[in-house]
């Protein structure tokens, strides 16, 4: 699940989502663990329904096989956002002046 110290992105709680429903998982238990409202998890239900992400069987959401390849690629953007971020953090660790110096006449230009 996502971090509880950043603002969430759609692909975050989409991701949560599909996660979620891999075993199968009830309306009211998907709202409660993903933290969203009755009108979010209505909207988000509905996307993901439309595009063949989840399906309901029974009273339970499910991951289509389709929903589960979305999953995995949720997952390694996320994977590869944050080592982006890592790196960038340990390259302006590295040279900072230098990396500074040049984003601002990067940005100008």
């Amino acid at each position: 699940m996502s971090s509880l110290s950043r603002k969430r992105t759609t692909y975050d709680i989409i991701r949560d989502m599909l996660e979620l429903s891999q075993h199968g998982i009830r309306k009211t238990n998907l709202m409660l663990s993903c933290r969203l409202s009755f009108d979010l998890l209505k909207k988000y239900l509905s996307i993901l329904e439309t595009h063949g992400l989840v399906k309901e069987e029974g009273r339970l959401i499910v991951i289509t096989p389709k929903g589960s390849a979305v999953l995995q690629m949720l997952t390694r953007l996320d994977s590869l956002d944050r080592e982006a971020k890592y790196l960038d953090k340990r390259l302006r660790e590295l040279i900072p002046s230098t990396m500074d110096s040049h984003l601002k006449v990067s940005r100008t230009s």
